[in-house]
């Protein structure tokens, strides 16, 4: 541009629209995306507590709560929004305004921004206490006492997540209207500067530590619900049978939710069809599930802390059955559907159908016949030193005792096949521990804490 036209007034008022304009739009992208689906899990909070029954709830007042929680960080988010891209637009001539304002006007944003951010806090400190009861959940399980820890959490989370988001909405608003920095024109920075960027320094770290149990609930599950899609579909469609929070009283697998979201169109008439039928269930899994990879870290790497590194490939059956194994232990932690999750995940990284741990694959055929012969009714680990003890003779009456019970019973060749890998892993422990995972209790000496 040249004349006039360049830095005239109506060309900067339109920067300036533009600006604005592109910060509504950052906000809608994601933040908005998010504070929709605080909003479902504060309804879903109340309406839970209130056993699901509507004449119980407050519906005024939840409707009101829900507002805030949309909209009640939108002055703020935009105020930064527009700051960041001010920061851009200034190689091209743009300042901020409200930067280079005075300290009235800076103040009055400042105490509008923050007021609206606070008062959105308060109910979103709820909602992100349920975010963290999700998140939690499959640790949470090891404790004796899920629901009272659950309880526990979900009344104490909001103390703590409260002043951390009024915390880190101050300091937000302040870097939006901080005045930017000015050239040194290539000399010394001053002391005086030095001592602000110093103190700058401490606000950010004070703020970050400060804040951590809020952002970290919020990136952690936030960012399984900003990549789902079918939250406009879900809130559109799933209140009109029930209360549209209702599926969110729930924790399934993935699987489980799209059965459920199947059931839903397919018996109970849902007006969704399937492409939105798969929407929604992306939502839910978003909302209310966990991946393949989060159920094993969960149910694994409390004891296998370094994850799966350094394990051996297996085929799908043996892993199926070290599973089985684990959930013999304890079968309500490592119920059906987790158990599928765990072995689809070690299938997908550690799976080989070819593999047989580094023996010819007859004798890894004789010790996977073993086990899945013995396996289903006992644990060849916990028996090995009592039948260590016996004679040949006596372990080969044994053998005789469970083959008249199967049916058909064991040939003879397959008999004696399972005899020679049963004397050989008793022999060898370390083998048999290799081969067989999880076939004995963990003792307190084997517990990594």
């Amino acid at each position: 541009m040249t004349g006039a036209g360049r830095g005239g007034i109506p060309s900067r008022l339109a920067g300036h629209g533009a600006v604005w304009l592109a910060a509504g739009a950052v906000f809608l992208v994601v933040p908005h995306r998010l504070t929709r689906a605080l909003a479902l899990d504060y309804e879903a909070l109340f309406a839970n507590l209130a056993e699901g029954y509507p004449a119980r709830l407050d519906s005024g007042a939840i409707a009101v709560g829900m507002g805030w929680i949309e909209l009640g960080a939108a002055p703020l988010a935009l105020l930064l929004f527009a700051s960041l891209i001010y920061r851009i637009t200034r190689r091209l001539g743009l300042d901020n305004p409200l930067s280079g304002a005075g300290w009235l006007p800076r103040t009055g944003m400042f105490a509008l921004a923050l007021g609206t951010w606070a008062v959105f806090a308060m109910p979103a400190s709820h909602a992100l206490a349920m975010w963290a009861q999700v998140e939690a959940y499959p640790w949470i399980q090891w404790a004796d006492h899920v629901p009272v820890v659950m309880d526990d959490l979900r009344t104490r989370a909001p103390g703590v997540v409260l002043p951390a988001l009024i915390v880190l909405g101050a300091a937000l608003a302040l870097f939006a209207l901080r005045r930017p920095g000015q050239p040194s024109g290539g000399g010394e920075p001053s002391p005086r500067r030095w001592i602000g960027r110093a103190a700058w320094s401490c606000v950010v770290l004070g703020v970050a530590l400060s804040s951590a149990p809020a952002w970290g609930i919020f990136v952690l599950h936030g960012s399984r619900i900003g990549t789902a899609r079918g939250l406009g579909v879900f809130e559109d469609t799933c209140g009109q049978c029930h209360l549209r929070s209702r599926p969110l009283f729930f924790v399934k697998t993935p699987a489980e939710w799209r059965t459920t979201v199947d059931r839903m169109r397919t018996f109970e008439g849902a007006p969704i069809d399937e492409d939105q039928g798969e929407a929604v269930g992306d939502f839910l899994c978003g909302m209310r599930s966990y991946s393949d990879a989060w159920t094993t870290r969960t149910r694994c790497q409390r004891c296998h802390r370094g994850g799966s590194r350094g394990w051996e490939d297996r085929p799908e059956e043996d892993w199926d059955r070290v599973v089985d194994r684990m959930a013999r232990w304890s079968p309500h932690y490592y119920g059906e559907p987790v158990r599928r999750q765990i072995v689809d995940h070690l299938v997908r990284t550690r799976g080989d159908e070819d593999a047989t741990l580094g023996l010819s694959g007859e004798e890894y055929r004789a010790y996977t016949d073993l086990d899945r012969a013995c396996s289903t009714c006992h644990s060849l680990g916990r028996a090995a030193e009592r039948a260590a003890a016996l004679t040949p003779e006596s372990r080969w009456e044994l053998l005789l005792r469970m083959a008249d019970k199967r049916d058909p019973p064991w040939s003879s060749a397959e008999l004696e096949a399972l005899d020679q890998a049963y004397e050989a892993l008793l022999a060898d422990p370390a083998l048999r521990e290799r081969l067989l995972p999880h076939d004995l209790p963990a003792t307190e000496g084997d517990l990594p804490w």
